[in-house]
């Protein structure tokens, strides 16, 4: 009678859409952290200036081949220091027109020298995806956009 009982509760909408926010709660944690690890090894590639290891995260393969061509991060500027400091995730994408799976922002806080040898730091925001399982850069901000 107890096991009847405990499967009828189990069966329930209510149960069933429990069990649905808790996988989905576990995916997002899962995404966050993978995105928290990709995007802290791609900054720390972009630091120290390894444009080949920090293009892996291109998703633009034209985007990935004019970056390695021109070999530098950054041009005249030289990174003292890039920190992830705050990652915005957005909900799983289901049908999106780009084949995205989820869609983040990351803030980054970089410092550095630029041509006038005058240490500057800013807050850079940065546009990530997440398609077949792995994240990557938008387009055209591969360090960001200055944050005023």
């Amino acid at each position: 009678m107890t096991f009847l009982l405990l499967a009828f509760i189990l069966a329930t909408p209510s149960a069933q859409a429990d069990r649905g926010a808790r996988a989905e709660t576990r995916q997002h944690r899962r995404a966050y952290s993978q995105l928290q690890e990709i995007a802290d090894g791609y900054w720390r590639a972009v630091r120290w200036d390894k444009v080949a290891e920090a293009a892996v995260f291109l998703g633009d393969p034209d985007d990935r081949i004019d970056w390695l061509a021109e070999g530098t991060v950054e041009g005249t500027f030289s990174y003292r220091s890039a920190t992830v400091i705050h990652l915005e995730m957005g909900p799983g994408l289901v049908d999106d027109p780009d084949g995205y799976e989820r869609r983040a922002t990351v803030l980054v806080e970089i410092e550095g020298f630029d041509s006038d040898q005058v240490l500057k730091r800013q807050v850079r925001v940065q546009r990530w995806y997440k398609q077949g399982g792995s994240w990557y850069v938008v387009a055209g901000e591969r360090v960001g956009v200055s944050r005023q």
